[in-house]
């Protein structure tokens, strides 16, 4: 009878062994499959965040975009302004040169609109209120005259005088 119940003992142990080894197996699969569950989760959590990620990215981008042509478009516009100023401001100088030419021409010449024999040789040019004499005179004081004249003419804002003096 010792016999039969050591067995009996040793199959019951051997039994509950296995029981007990069922159960943690059964909980270790349980365990497993949630481990599982929750990578799968937070897998599909971090893929979201990724895709939202790259939208806003994406929006960024067109805005910055969008504002780069805003920019390129007002910059443009600027420069047509500026250039529009610019052909005013030289037409209207231009005008301006004609004017003060015309009135520098009468000062040293005289009314009449022909040049004198005297200084046939002698030019007039106007840039921005500055006159420029050329040519040739005769004398030293004939070359301080006409730069003279020229400088007495309202507008004038300066004389370059390139008269050269040639005794004849």
């Amino acid at each position: 009878m010792k016999t039969t119940l050591i067995l009996l003992a040793t199959t019951l142990a051997f039994v509950g062994c296995r029981q007990e080894d069922s159960a943690i197996r059964e909980s270790a699969g349980a365990e497993k499959k949630q481990i599982e569950q929750q990578k799968e989760t937070q897998l599909k959590q971090l893929e979201q965040q990724e895709k939202a990620v790259k939208q806003k990215a994406e929006a960024q981008k067109e805005a910055i975009e969008a504002q780069e042509e805003a920019i390129k478009a007002k910059a443009h516009a600027e420069k047509e302004r500026i250039e529009a100023q610019a052909e005013i401001r030289e037409a209207a100088g231009a005008a301006q040169d004609k004017e003060l030419h015309m009135k520098v021409h009468k000062a040293i010449f005289g009314e009449d609109l022909t040049q004198p024999q005297a200084y046939r040789d002698v030019t007039v040019s106007v840039k921005g209120g500055t006159v420029t004499l050329k040519g040739t005179v005769k004398s030293e004081a004939e070359k301080a005259e006409l730069e003279a004249k020229a400088k007495a003419v309202e507008g004038v804002t300066a004389v370059e005088n390139h008269l050269e003096v040639k005794a004849e």
